[in-house]
């Protein structure tokens, strides 16, 4: 089985602090990845090398056994930031449609994918409302959507579940296992 994700020895120095130091790992089809450890631990550093966000000092990776770097393969990547930054005055269906925009989606496809992940992100009621009247949670749960809209092949989320009240945290909980089951019916 080939695998979707490679590693090797990656580094990455910021002046003189080593943020990532020779770490290394594979991830094969059907796998769930999770990097923890404490904060300034390397972990974000580590996801922005793999998302080409960011240059590798030592080491490589490879995506569908290509380059991280290449577009091909960024097309295949859906990616949910731990600190979201988004264009307060759209609203949520607006913010799908510009992301899928964005993938060059045809614009049925698009606004099918758009409806489709807001009623899986519970904001279909929100979807009209500008993102700046968002709670942390909508946002958690738009942010998500909009990593889901070009259909990826290989998914990151960056501490999703990061700034969520209790309830919030077993809400997209309840969503992330929902994706997981429904992605590959989904389009």
């Amino acid at each position: 089985m080939k695998n979707i994700l490679q590693a090797d020895h990656l580094q990455k120095t910021f002046e003189k602090n080593v943020a990532v130091k020779d770490i290394s790992f594979t991830v094969s089809p059907g796998e769930v990845l999770g990097i923890v450890g404490p904060n300034g631990a390397g972990k974000t550093t580590t996801l922005k090398m793999i998302l080409g966000l960011l240059i590798p000092d030592k080491g490589h990776i490879k995506i569908f056994g290509k380059s991280a770097q290449m577009q091909e393969v960024k097309t295949k990547i859906g990616y949910m930031p731990e600190t979201p930054l988004f264009y307060a005055h759209l609203t949520g269906r607006e913010l799908l449609l510009f992301v899928g925009e964005i993938f060059k989606l045809e614009r049925n496809e698009n606004k099918s994918r758009a409806d489709t992940l807001l009623g899986k992100v519970g904001l279909s009621d929100a979807a009209n409302r500008p993102l700046r009247g968002y709670s942390k949670g909508m946002l958690q749960r738009i942010c998500l959507a909009q990593a889901l809209m070009n259909n990826p092949e290989l998914l990151f989320l960056d501490e999703p579940l990061d700034g969520l009240d209790p309830i919030g945290r077993i809400s997209m909980k309840e969503i992330l296992l929902e994706v997981k089951r429904m992605v590959p019916q989904l389009f």
